[in-house]
């Protein structure tokens, strides 16, 4: 054979060959499923599939599911005349972007924005990680920014000088986060309630910062910053000692308007639920003046099906597709650590061994929870009003049954 033929042949001997070399990655790129966001409510919003073969296809136990359907919307509401929240629950299960499950205990439950208390403690820790990054790319007043830094530097809280314990010079946005700040608790570990004040202040930003005369328990710290073991009151969540603290949390929206140059709920809605698609969001008690429009320690209302989108975002570490909000260090700490009760990991296994470890539990009175599973890529929600009691049990009912209906998923993975 002429050694041109030869050559041409081993040519394209080799061109085969690398083409069928590259054929299993070719096929695994294409398989790979397009990543997932939920486009906003007048492109279509979530999608949805609930049959069973559907739901099954994805690892879940369908018979299982539409019992924490039912179970969701079993909680007895604590009816108060007047108060529409309690006419209202919602619950939403989401598994690889998926709508898999939802319920409603009236049809227009689903359009109801329901108070989720404090969950808003939650997107106030998201907001925060907002403002350290624009702070970090020179976008705000305020040029350095961290979990660190003081929560009473004048540059942000000059209403709190002069200050009424000087202990709170001490006080890091950290042990806000971890309620170890020895701020004024909600209540000590036997459920004795101790906070005063709420909603019956003299001003609103007095009584946060402790200059409120009618209320001097929110001048005190109840313990040093960062060290709950002194005062006995305080509650043990897994290994993590502190005292669940409210004012806390209502610190924040104070110190957001002044580090942002915007209210708190303006940079909420701008630089955080609009670029994730919320369809809107309302306020529940507000302190009463327009740049306090937002109490950060709860004060938030929304969808069901907008709830389960910040809980996607949280799932995504930060980003919205292409956009980076948050940066995902800030998000994944929570799940590394079990010392934040408003977004509480299981890594130490507190939310139920059986429960993957990188659960993530957000909690609220009244009802309002969601279980996040990276893992699993799933979702679970519920939103209702009742009295805490009530709320503790159907939580425990409906954590269990979600358990069931993941285990046709986890019985997969181990096989």
């Amino acid at each position: 054979m002429p050694a041109n033929i030869i050559g041409i042949c081993t040519l394209l001997f080799a061109f085969f060959a690398a083409a069928l070399l590259c054929l299993p990655a070719c096929r695994e790129d294409a398989a790979q499923p397009e990543e997932y966001f939920p486009p906003h409510r007048d492109q279509g919003g979530w999608r949805t599939k609930t049959s069973k073969e559907f739901v099954e296809s994805l690892g879940l136990d369908h018979e299982a599911l539409q019992q924490l359907g039912k179970i969701s919307l079993s909680m007895h509401s604590s009816a108060i005349p007047g108060y529409d929240d309690h006419n209202h629950a919602s619950a939403v299960v989401i598994k690889n972007g998926w709508i898999v499950g939802e319920w409603h205990l009236r049809p227009e439950s689903k359009s109801f924005q329901q108070y989720l208390s404090s969950n808003g403690k939650t997107f106030a820790y998201a907001l925060f990680g907002v403002l350290m990054r624009k702070a970090r790319q020179g976008e705000m007043p305020v040029k350095e920014l961290s979990e660190n830094s003081r929560l009473y530097d004048p540059l942000w809280l000059n209403d709190g000088w002069p200050l009424s314990d000087p202990r709170k010079a001490e006080i890091t946005f950290e042990q806000v986060f971890q309620h170890t700040a020895g701020f004024m608790p909600e209540e000590a570990a036997d459920k004795t309630p101790v906070e005063k004040g709420r909603y019956q202040w003299s001003d609103y930003e007095d009584w946060v910062v402790g200059h409120d005369p009618n209320f001097p328990e929110t001048g005190r710290l109840f313990f040093d910053p960062g060290k709950p073991e002194q005062w006995p009151g305080s509650e043990t969540w897994g290994q993590h000692l502190g005292a669940y603290s409210s004012i806390g949390f209502a610190h924040l929206g104070i110190a957001f308007r002044h580090i942002s140059g915007h209210s708190a709920d303006n940079i909420l809605w701008h630089w955080l639920l609009e670029p994730i698609g919320f369809d809107s969001v309302s306020y529940h008690a507000p302190p009463g003046k327009s740049y306090l429009r937002w109490f950060t320690a709860g004060g938030l209302r929304m969808t069901a099906r907008d709830y389960a989108r910040f809980c996607w975002f949280l799932m995504k570490k930060g980003r919205w597709k292409n956009e980076r909000l948050v940066d995902a260090e800030w998000l994944e700490r929570v799940w590394r650590s079990p010392n934040y009760q408003n977004l509480r990991s299981n890594i130490d296994g507190w939310l139920g061994e059986e429960l993957p470890a990188d659960t993530l539990r957000i909690y609220g009175s009244g009802g309002n929870f969601a279980y996040i599973i990276p893992s699993q890529e799933l979702i679970a929600l519920h939103c209702g009003r009742t009295s805490n009691e009530v709320a503790e049990k159907l939580e425990q009912k409906f954590k269990m049954q979600l358990l069931r209906t993941l285990r046709r998923n986890t019985a997969e993975e181990n096989n």
